[in-house]
């Protein structure tokens, strides 16, 4: 039988939110429709966001305690001195967020680390990675993306090959991403697509390797990572993603020549793709574009 707080935290830990879509990255709208249609929700995690610290439990501590709840030194000591096992997770989650917010980042850090193992003396490893990630997207989806790359790196170091792990590691990446630090999102993907090559995550993690490199205007790396998912997911959504975005690519290299031939190419095996309609809008693009250029030196 669960007590009657604990109920209550475990309902205020977890809720449902909607997916939202991918924030896109590069400022064509070419990238934009493909994104927009075809890759996962960036934001939504397979947990969802926490709600805001539970007020109706905090009513449970001691009277005097709401005179310092935000003055992290006062929350400590409270911490230190309740036996409430709810209201003990409910103190720590505001001091959390009170450190981070103040951009006490290691304490903060070292905050979510002890309300981790709080939670697993009490209601198990399980149940700690469900609140580590939620913490992690609910930091992520305010924008707060340095705290949320340090909690999600804490969710996959401590529970390693864990049930959330290759989603917290494809999180982190994406707000590495969003913070514009493209190289060490890079890395993170690579390191997912190896250590989870068999994951559902892994042929999206490689779709934003080649996204993370073309950022970078690593256009033939980017080319060689989409080369390379069409040799690992064949006759798949992938390989074809794969073979319509290298025109892309050559485009935002400079190659109008080569994109053309990538485009015709790809254009030869429709309308058997979903990715057919826009594949022709952008080889009409390059047409539309290379034309206006010439009208205009004349």
């Amino acid at each position: 039988m669960i007590p009657q707080k604990t109920s209550r935290l475990v309902l205020g830990f977890l809720i449902g939110i909607p997916s939202l879509v991918l924030l896109t990255v590069a400022s064509s709208l070419w990238h934009h429709s493909a994104s927009q249609n075809n890759a996962p929700a960036k934001n939504a995690s397979s947990i969802g966001a926490l709600q805001p610290i539970n007020s109706a439990i905090l009513a449970d501590a001691p009277s005097a305690a709401h005179q310092g709840l935000d003055d992290p030194s006062f929350l400590r000591k409270l911490i230190l001195t309740t036996d409430d096992y709810a209201v003990r997770i409910e103190l720590r989650r505001r001091l959390f967020h009170l450190l981070r917010k103040g951009k006490r980042s290691d304490e903060a850090i070292q905050q979510l680390k002890e309300l981790l193992d709080d939670i697993e003396r009490q209601e198990g490893e399980s149940m700690a990675q469900r609140v580590a990630l939620a913490e992690a997207n609910t930091l992520e989806l305010q924008h707060d993306y340095a705290v949320a790359v340090r909690a999600y790196d804490l969710l996959e170091r401590r529970y390693q090959s864990g049930p959330f792990t290759a989603e917290a590691m494809n999180h982190q990446a994406q707000c590495l991403l969003d913070s514009k630090e493209y190289l060490q999102a890079e890395r993170v993907w690579a390191r997912l697509t190896t250590e989870y090559a068999d994951s559902a995550i892994a042929p999206w993690a490689w779709r934003k390797i080649a996204l993370a490199q073309l950022l970078q205007s690593r256009f033939d790396d980017s080319l060689n990572t989409l080369d390379q998912m069409i040799v690992l997911y064949p006759r798949t959504e992938f390989e074809e993603y794969a073979r319509m975005r290298r025109g892309y690519v050559q485009v935002k290299a400079e190659r109008n020549a080569e994109a053309k031939q990538s485009y015709d190419a790809f254009l030869g095996f429709c309308p058997s793709s979903k990715y057919c309609r826009l594949a022709a809008l952008q080889r009409t693009a390059i047409d539309v574009s290379e034309s206006i250029g010439a009208r205009a030196s004349h």
